[in-house]
């Protein structure tokens, strides 16, 4: 199992997104990480964060996990793991 997180910052170029996202069986945008995805014309499969800087008004097909904590990479790998597992997100606060 290979995913790929994306995250805020300086963006990757889209060919290397591109070759990532080909490899990745799980694509994350870790809060603005997902406009990265969706300013490049890819989907993430699930955006999680505070949410604070990822506004996008057609959230359609894009699981968001909202976390109310600045505890990210604990959580994140275990929500990427429970994601895997049964593509249903939980809240955690």
């Amino acid at each position: 199992m290979h995913a790929l997180i994306i995250c805020g910052g300086t963006p990757p170029t889209k060919n290397l997104l591109e070759k990532h996202i080909k490899q990745a069986d799980l694509q994350i945008g870790a809060d603005s990480g997902g406009h990265v995805f969706l300013g490049y014309g890819f989907t993430p499969d699930i955006v999680i964060g505070d949410l604070d800087s990822f506004k996008y008004t057609n959230h359609e097909n894009i699981d968001v996990l909202k976390i109310e904590s600045t505890e990210y990479s604990t959580k994140l790998c275990a929500l990427g793991k429970k994601y895997l597992t049964d593509k249903s997100p939980i809240n955690l606060k």
